[in-house]
């Protein structure tokens, strides 16, 4: 089978080089092609052909005979093909032989003479040209055989925008009918082009439709610009919301974000909650305010037993991840105070990768939307990590889908099973970000590990300023440290349990509270509305017209998850749990969700606020606060690597939001290839430069082997590869390369690449 493969590529190598350097190394003339009769008809100028594999050349003549057309073409083209169409025009017909033999065709200035002359190339986000010596200065893009001048569709070929979004609804067209057009005559030229109506403004007369499967949007127009019902006919363009900026109280105060132009990344993807983010620390606050939607949560655990290991992997009720320090299911760092102030490392890092974008509170992490896997590895109350516990969470990282592993820590001294393990995570095909560390080192010549291990997933990063230099503190190392990012004076999320602004509010009373954890929160003056009784919380002991409405639910009997869903089902816009005795009691709803705010009180006011609600002739009303994720003590301000790795991270996650299918590989090229150069780090940093989300999202826009960059892996993409493989290159620069036409990382395009993309246009990859 291998020598058959082989063979058959090399077979087809030949014919392609043939092909090219025939193309290339003839000039084009204006030779009239020869006549033959292959019973190709033309009626009207409308185009009728069935033929099977027959000279392109004699094909062409044909047409030109009967149709009244002057068609020339470069010498050197030529083989046969195989078509068939039924009254088309001859723009179509050029189309399709143009697109099956990878060349181009242009139009002469008017509507009987082209030719075709040209192979398309990249250059940049462009469809650049390989142009004919010899064509006149007058050419003109072609009018349509029709009679009706082309629209402008510039740029029609192209798929993907500057920033690697989608320009256009694939398979759909806005089509406008001419005025007195009826109802009978649009359903019957739709359905004779195979076309479905899917939207419509009648006033307009605006159609907007899908066209049959195996057309084209080109053909699809140019057979909707032949019919005399048809005013206007244009491919359906997209648009977007500019310069996306979230709405996070603090987020004017992450410079970072906005140095490596994560605002401009977040009009292609804001990220996606199938991204698995593992973070080995010390422990994460997963129910911040501001991450405990991005949680990742063990859901075979949290609707298993209690103390049973229900998904068999060797941990008891490890819901949200697992303290591998201290052998337990509670990855959540200890309370801060004075001697224990470094547990709050975890929860930072979490918050730059992921907090929660555009929800009105504290800030803004890279990645909206990924989910924080939490492994805790530094025991409680001590300053070190051992490896044998960050081993054990990198595997737990592997087995439950983890995509990225952030390791925002580091020492000097060397580990076999280390590397081991992370090769393991290579293998599995996650990439592994690493703090390059704070010694105002060179990590060449001092290594600093996990970061130094020579594994081909592992990004090692070194912290930048916000003046675009590599930080005072931060270790360095030409060939052993990738990229920089910001890591000075870095705000985000720190442990927030013990600062809960929490209270109820009802008449002249207000008692203090404990806000749920997980549940929704409000802005400092909270939210006010009519208090109703709903008793336990009961689906059916809601009143009705409990939606918008503060449900007074009492504890005891279901679970508190049971109760607010319950409450979540019927609409109610807050929540307030009294207790069954005297005193305040806090909770949890158990899971990160789109719960409502939700705060627990003492039994004493539950019941003085009960009393009113039952016996009060007029509806009671209450202001519910939550609103610990604004205060300032739930954030804080960090300097370190520790805070420039997640940077990469996140971007990481976006990267793989955008585009799930990536290897390691390709997230880890799209990161450190689209750096921007910083002249002081040249020598310093391996890539010379600072991360930018934007040019990475760019840069894997373009599929590997897609050459042409139009979103397709074609003849024309196998074509230019074996041209710049054998030395005869079409007009394609080098950030064709950046942007993923090198398809093996060696940053050229030699044999390997031209068979892959021959394998790919073959269907054999």
């Amino acid at each position: 089978m291998k020598i058959k493969l082989i063979l058959s590529i090399c077979l087809l190598i030949a014919s392609i080089t043939s092909l090219v350097f025939a193309s290339a190394h003839d000039e084009p003339t204006d030779t009239v092609i020869s006549e033959t009769d292959l019973g190709i008809t033309v009626e009207n100028g409308r185009i009728y052909i069935d033929v099977k594999d027959a000279e392109i050349r004699q094909v062409l003549a044909e047409i030109s005979r009967k149709a009244g057309i002057q068609l020339t073409m470069d010498e050197g083209i030529g083989g046969p093909i195989s078509l068939k169409a039924e009254g088309v025009g001859i723009e179509e017909i050029l189309g399709r032989l143009s697109e099956s033999r990878a060349l181009v065709f242009q139009g002469l200035g008017d509507d009987n003479s082209y030719r075709i002359v040209r192979i398309a190339a990249c250059s940049g986000s462009e469809l650049q040209d390989k142009e004919s010596p010899s064509l006149p200065e007058e050419s003109a893009a072609p009018s349509s055989a029709s009679g009706k001048k082309t629209p402008n569709n510039e740029g029609n070929r192209k798929t993907y925008d500057s920033k690697g979004r989608l320009m256009y609804e694939p398979s759909e067209l806005l089509v406008r009918f001419r005025e007195g057009t009826t109802e009978e005559q649009i359903a019957g030229l739709n359905k004779s082009l195979g076309s479905r109506v899917i939207k419509r403004i009648d006033r307009l007369r605006l159609y907007r439709v899908r066209i049959k499967d195996g057309t084209t949007e080109e053909e699809a127009i140019e057979r909707y610009q032949s019919s005399d019902l048809v005013d206007r006919v244009e491919r359906h363009a997209l648009r977007y919301a500019q310069s996306t900026t979230p709405n996070d109280r603090y987020f004017s105060d992450l410079w970072g974000l906005k140095k490596i132009k994560a605002r401009e990344a977040w009009d292609i993807t804001t990220g996606s909650s199938d991204i698995i983010i593992a973070v080995i620390d010390t422990g994460v606050d997963y129910t911040h305010p501001d991450l405990a939607s991005n949680i990742w949560v063990n859901m075979e655990e949290f609707n298993g037993e209690a103390g049973k290991d229900d998904d068999s992997n060797g941990y008891i009720d490890d819901i949200y991840g697992w303290d591998f320090a201290d052998g337990d299911n509670d990855p959540v760092p200890l309370p801060l105070t004075e001697t224990n102030n470094k547990q709050d490392h975890g929860t930072h890092v979490a918050g730059i990768i992921a907090a929660e974008g555009n929800n009105s509170i504290g800030v803004a992490g890279f990645c909206w939307k990924a989910k924080i896997l939490v492994l805790k590895v530094q025991p409680d109350r001590e300053l070190y990590m051992q490896t044998f516990a960050i081993i054990d969470a990198m595997q737990y990282a592997m087995d439950n889908g983890a995509r990225i592993v952030n390791c925002s820590f580091g020492g000097e001294g060397y580990d076999e099973s280390e590397k081991a393990e992370i090769a393991k995570l290579m293998d599995a095909d996650i990439l592994t970000v690493c703090s390059a560390g704070n010694e105002t080192s060179n990590n060449d010549t001092t290594p600093v590990y996990p970061a130094s291990h020579n594994l081909d997933n592992i990004i090692s990063v070194g912290a930048s300023t916000d003046t675009e230099s590599l930080a005072s503190f931060s270790n360095y190392g030409p060939t052993s440290v990738d990229v920089m990012a910001p890591g000075v004076s870095i705000k985000s999320t720190i442990p927030a349990a013990a600062y809960t602004a929490a209270s109820v509010t009802f008449e002249t009373t207000t008692c203090t509270a404990t806000g749920m954890a997980f549940a929704g929160i409000t802005n400092d003056l909270g939210l006010t509305s009519t208090v109703l009784n709903c008793h336990l919380g009961y689906p059916d002991q809601f009143p009705d017209g409990i939606g918008g409405k503060i449900a007074l639910i009492k504890k005891g009997e279901l679970t508190f998850y049971e109760k607010v869903s319950n409450a979540r089902d019927r609409g109610t816009a807050g929540v307030i749990i009294y207790n069954n005795e005297p005193e305040i009691f806090t909770g949890t709803l158990g899971i990160p969700g789109n719960w409502p705010p939700v705060v627990s009180i003492s039994g004493t006011y539950g019941l003085a606020l009960l009393e009113l609600a039952i016996e009060t002739a007029s509806p009671v009303t209450a202001t519910i606060v939550n609103s610990a994720a604004n205060q300032p003590s739930s954030y804080g301000i960090k300097y370190g690597t520790s805070m420039a790795a997640p940077h990469v991270s996140g971007l990481a996650a976006l990267i793989l939001s955008r585009k799930p299918a990536l290897s390691y590989g390709d997230v880890r090229s799209a990161i450190i290839d689209s750096v921007d150069k910083i002249s002081s780090v040249s020598e310093k940093i391996a890539s010379g430069g600072r991360i930018n989300a934007l040019a990475s999202l760019q840069w894997v826009r373009i599929n590997p082997g897609d050459i042409s960059g139009d979103g397709m892996i074609g003849l024309d993409d196998a074509i230019m590869s074996v041209q710049i493989a054998v030395g005869e290159s079409p007009p394609i620069l080098a950030d064709c390369l950046s942007k993923g036409a090198d398809v093996n990382g060696d940053g050229k395009i030699g044999l390997e690449a031209s068979i892959y993309v021959i394998q790919k246009v073959a269907g054999l990859r």
